[in-house]
């Protein structure tokens, strides 16, 4: 409710609101009035009338209003209003804000307050209010009446100090050096908790004493020197370092920062001290100062190190400049101190191109953090010597991990790379040895094959052209040579082809008999004598290197190893090697020759083996036949020696008449090893049987075990026969002898005549032996024959007295001659018409008997 809204009566019991000219007036008010109010207005801040009422709403805002709040007095009280004075207070004020009026009304005194409100643009501020209630006689309050003005920079202010203060306090307190405040008369009136750590005192204790008697007496002089000046103004502050006596008399060092504080009329009010404990600095400086000599040393005996190592040291900056070295590397740039690297770049100490791949390489370093470790390359020195280098750098970090440099160190590794290069090239010529021993033993003889063995010579040894020359005697008397083989590398032209039948003595004289002996000729074309150097300086050659070949001790040639490109003589690991080569070409050829007169031999014996007129094996303890020439074959009745090989797997029962005989054969081999004239009865293919007689040996295995027999076969059927003939005769002549001894000794004819015939059967091995007596026919007188005596084996049955053989006429079986031949004398007649060729009976034994 605003002075509007005030009824007649509300007038009445507020007089003094009209008087005041808060509520309206009429006209003819007088000009006092105005003047009051122009006087309000006119305050630096807001005059307020409120209700008592408990949240004390504004009656009355002067016209400072608009300046503190943003706001009209209209807006803020009367019918119009848009809002009111309390909603612009700050809602953490507001409840303590009305607490405090209201407790003032009641109390009936005045009160002071400060608190926020937000203004219409919605900036924060603080004001300072000040008021009391008005009362009637009877003591009830009309209203509050007061003054608002606005206190916020002076807040701002305070809040700025106490902040400072805070801080200053907060730094006083817990700093982590000693501060104290020192009056005029050198007297520590505050110290913080840092300081009297420091000197061991107590806040009190130190309070009652002078500067003079915590600092040790060599430094006081200057000290209180230094502090006089300060009270005369002749400076504002000082600093020194100073030794301080602490309570348990234990002394340290610390440096002392005095500054005077004045004030604002420019006199010295008190003086700041602040001490840092500089103990430990102190003992390292003076342990530093000890030391210095010994580091010396140490630097010298680095250096020494250094200058020792076997290795080139060098360090840089980020700028690839050179900060150290030792003097190995000083040296390898051509100066003679490794002081005088200092400073210089890579551009200043090496060749353009090396610099550049230096600093590319380092760049790259600083750039990635990454070491570079062992890397081998050739380096030019300064004097033109090139070596061989294995460098490695690393960067070089400062205590933060910043890259501030690179370190380096290099070894000239050139006698072990040479060493390695060496070793590569020996393992080139022996894998290359490999393959031509290799080829020489697979490869037939033949004067091409030579071109594969000489292209892997030529390129493990890096020759321009290899060639095998030959010698042979022309004439009988003059030795001359001939290229047989060649191998070029590429863009290298070949030999002419008319080097052939060239005599040693109009090329290289002294080459044969060196040669000859077993030497090499390695030499450089400058350094050879004139006929040599003119024929080969012609083909373009710089360097020869000429191996002799020898087959069975026997010179015949040699291989000559040609380099086009650069005058150098083969080092005497490369000749071993090549020697090693020709020396697997010789036994090569050597191998050649004796195959060749291996074949002439197998042939001459192939032949003899071929043309044998005896039969030669080889066969199994099995019973196989392993090898059979054509004789054996054609005795055995086989059209070809496989033939018989396919056909017999067991010789003791295909081959042997009795199987007997083969396990005689062995056994006569497992108990002597050999036979000799081992005659048997075998069988031919057609099934017809022969006599062989055999003489063979065993083969023994490594273990002593009979591996094959081998031997020959001679057929022995005609003599086996001429012998079985003869044998017959013999008995035949025994048997007559002793048939005709029965004959004369037996006086009965027919018992005598039984016996007889009994002996001439059994000599003659025959089934029969009969007589026949010849007589006229009893019935027709023509001449005939009966059967008179007779002598069977046991198992054949008689022809007596069957009458079948009694009475027989010639003519009726035509047998006539037989009579005849028989009459004649003739012993070999054939055999009668009753006798069957396969029956074995022997008639011819007749006699012409008495009728």
């Amino acid at each position: 409710m605003d002075g509007s809204e005030l009824s007649d009566r509300d007038r009445t019991d507020f007089p003094q609101w009209t008087e005041l000219g808060l509520v309206p007036v009429p006209k003819t008010t007088p000009d006092n009035t105005h003047t009051l109010l122009g006087l309000i207005n006119s305050l630096p801040g807001v005059v307020f009338v409120a209700a008592p009422s408990p949240d004390l709403p504004m009656f009355f805002l002067s016209e400072g209003c608009l300046e503190l709040t943003g706001y009209q007095g209209q807006e803020l009280v009367g019918q119009n209003r848009t809002s009111n004075y309390n909603a612009l207070t700050h809602a953490d004020d507001l409840d303590s804000l009305f607490a405090l009026i209201n407790q003032s009304i009641a109390q009936k005194t005045s009160y002071v307050a400060e608190y926020r409100i937000c203004t219409k643009t919605g900036e924060e501020k603080w004001v300072w209010e000040k008021g009391q209630a008005v009362y009637d006689p009877q003591g009830q309050p009309l209203r509050v009446e007061g003054f608002i003005i606005d206190v916020t920079e002076r807040k701002r202010i305070e809040e700025a100090l106490r902040c400072s203060e805070s801080r200053f306090r907060a730094i006083f307190e817990n700093a982590a050096i000693g501060v104290g405040i020192t009056n005029l008369d050198g007297m520590l009136t505050e110290n913080n908790p840092t300081l009297m750590e420091m000197l061991g005192y107590t806040s009190d204790e130190l309070q009652t004493i002078h500067f003079r008697d915590i600092t040790h007496p060599d430094d006081l002089d200057m000290d209180e020197a230094l502090f006089q000046e300060l009270l005369l103004g002749s400076r504002d502050s000082y600093q020194l370092e100073k030794r301080y006596l602490t309570k348990t008399g234990q002394l340290y060092w610390g440096r002392l920062t005095i500054s005077a504080v004045r004030g604002v009329d420019g006199r010295l009010q008190f003086t700041l001290a602040m001490v840092e404990d500089i103990t430990e600095r102190k003992l390292a400086e003076e342990a530093l100062r000890t030391s210095e000599a010994a580091n010396r040393q140490k630097e010298a005996f680095l250096r020494l190190i250094l200058d020792n190592i076997p290795q080139h040291i060098f360090w840089k900056d980020r700028n690839l400049v050179y900060q150290g070295a030792n003097r190995l590397l000083a040296q390898a740039a051509g100066l003679d101190n490794p002081d005088a690297v200092v400073g210089k770049t890579d551009y200043e100490l090496w060749a353009a191109e090396q610099a550049e791949s230096y600093q590319s390489f380092d760049r790259q370093l600083l750039a990635t953090g990454e070491p570079q470790l062992h890397r081998v390359g050739q380096k030019k020195q300064a004097d033109g010597q090139v070596i061989w280098q294995d460098l490695s750098k690393v960067p070089i970090y400062d205590v933060d991990g910043q890259i501030i440099g690179i370190l380096g160190t290099y070894e000239d590794i050139t006698e072990r790379r040479q060493a390695e290069l060496l070793l590569a090239k020996r393992q080139q010529y022996l894998a290359a040895l490999v393959e031509v021993q290799h080829q020489l033993l697979t490869l037939e003889e033949d004067d091409t094959l030579y071109n594969t063995v000489l292209a892997s010579l030529g390129q493990a040894s890096g020759a321009s052209r290899v060639c095998i020359f030959k010698t042979q005697p022309i004439g009988g008397m003059h030795l001359s040579l001939s290229r047989t083989t060649e191998w070029c590398a590429e863009r290298v032209s070949s030999y002419p082809n008319d080097l052939s039948h060239l005599f040693y003595q109009a090329i290289c004289p002294q080459w044969l008999e060196r040669l000859q002996r077993g030497e090499m000729i390695n030499a450089l074309v400058a350094d050879s004598p004139e006929i040599e150097r003119q024929v080969l300086e012609s083909q373009h050659i710089r360097s020869i290197l000429a191996l002799p070949l020898a087959a069975n001790n026997t010179f015949f040639g040699f291989i000559c190893f040609n380099n086009c490109l650069e005058a150098r003589l083969w080092e005497p690991m490369e000749i071993d090697l090549l020697r090693a080569a020709t020396g697997a070409i010789a036994l090569a050829q050597e191998r050649w020759q004796a195959r060749n007169d291996l074949k002439q031999a197998e042939n001459k014996y192939r032949s003899i083996f071929e043309n044998a007129v005896e039969g030669i094996f080889q066969s199994t303890p099995e019973g196989r036949y392993l090898t059979v020439n054509p004789m054996l074959a054609r005795m055995y009745g086989y059209h070809s020696p496989e033939a018989l090989i396919s056909s017999i797997s067991d010789i003791a029962q295909q081959v042997y008449v009795n199987p007997q005989r083969r396990k005689e054969f062995i056994g006569s081999m497992q108990e002597r090893g050999s036979v000799l004239g081992f005659e048997s009865e075998i069988y031919r293919q057609d099934g017809s049987t022969v006599w062989v007689s055999e003489c063979a040996r065993a083969i023994y295995d490594s273990t002593g075990q009979i591996e094959r027999f081998e031997g020959t076969i001679e057929d022995v059927t005609h003599r086996k026969q001429a012998e079985a003939e003869l044998l017959k005769r013999d008995n035949l002549l025994r048997g007559v002898a002793e048939a005709t001894n029965c004959l004369l000794t037996n006086a009965t004819l027919s018992i005598a005549i039984n016996e007889a015939l009994g002996i001439l059967g059994k000599t003659a091995q025959v089934d029969r032996v009969y007589i026949y007596e010849n007589h006229p026919h009893p019935v027709t007188g023509e001449l005939a024959m009966s059967i008179r005596y007779e002598w069977v084996q046991p198992a054949v049955k008689p022809a007596l007295p069957d009458p079948l053989w009694y009475n027989l006429p010639y003519q009726q079986f035509a047998e006539s001659h037989y009579f005849e031949l028989l009459n004649g004398g003739d012993p070999s007649a054939p055999l009668c018409g009753k006798c069957q060729p396969t029956s074995g009976n022997c008639c011819s034994l007749t006699r012409l008997f008495p009728s």
